[in-house]
């Protein structure tokens, strides 16, 4: 029988035997934190080298840490975002060539009023929602809605930061490159709840109050993702989530 090698097959291994789908289910599952484990390492390396470089040209690095002595916090949560948003549209170039955009879901959303009424009724929801854990852990809202110790530019960086860089890159990972590699292996709700979780654990080196409170997001966005058809309105719904969050912040540090 004549091979069609315009067919995509099912992935192999050397033998040519089809793999099997625990072990691709697996994989699925360890990519998204190889990619974050691989974006962090490449920031860190990034960062360090960068106020390495200041000390050597005689700059003080204070953007970068107190006294130069290292790289801040919030420089290590941003210098990894446009890396990791490198790393999966190159990933998804060299799979699918010119069509990786499509592949991962940049296309013009369908359904315009299912978006519009995510937009509208979803960040009130994640805002109440994140009071109401709050309240039960005991956690006066003064103290859930406070700002960083932020100022001027480091405080719009911080903004960018949370609502346009975080969105875009968490959403070309979780429903862009984990979405097109789950075609074929599991079905529409399971590949939302399952982007949803690894979502939520990639939110956890805090503790479990922020995975809890990220996590209806998660399933929110994957059901917007699929109802759409397109990972932009992911990311529209993910912005607009984190910039009301950003918003009742503010407005409880208001004077």
């Amino acid at each position: 029988k004549p091979i069609d090698r315009h067919s995509a097959p099912d992935p192999a291994d050397a033998a040519g035997r089809p793999r099997r789908p625990a072990l691709r289910l697996v994989v699925l599952v360890l990519r998204a934190p190889v990619f974050l484990v691989a974006a962090g390492l490449l920031g860190l390396a990034a960062v360090a080298g960068s106020e390495r470089l200041l000390v050597l040209l005689g700059l003080r690095p204070a953007a970068f840490g107190p006294g130069g002595s290292g790289p801040s916090a919030l420089a290590l949560a941003i210098v990894p975002l446009p890396i990791l948003v490198g790393l999966v549209a190159w990933r998804a170039r060299v799979r699918h060539g010119g069509g990786w955009a499509r592949a991962l879901g940049l296309v013009v959303p369908r359904s315009p009023g299912r978006l519009a009424l995510a937009l509208a009724l979803w960040p009130p929801l994640q805002i109440g929602w994140t009071a109401l854990l709050a309240a039960g852990s005991g956690v006066p809202l003064s103290r859930a809605w406070q700002l960083p110790p932020f100022a001027g530019t480091t405080l719009a960086a911080w903004i960018v930061w949370l609502v346009v860089l975080a969105p875009v890159a968490e959403e070309m990972l979780f429903r862009g490159d984990l979405f097109a590699r789950a075609r074929g292996l599991l079905g529409p709700a399971a590949t939302v709840v399952l982007a949803a979780g690894l979502f939520a654990l990639s939110h956890a080196e805090r503790g479990w109050a922020q995975p809890l409170s990220v996590l209806p997001l998660g399933l929110v966005l994957g059901a917007v993702r699929l109802w759409c058809a397109s990972l932009w309105a992911a990311i529209l719904l993910h912005a607009a989530s984190n910039g009301a969050v950003v918003a009742v912040m503010l407005w409880h540090a208001r004077p």
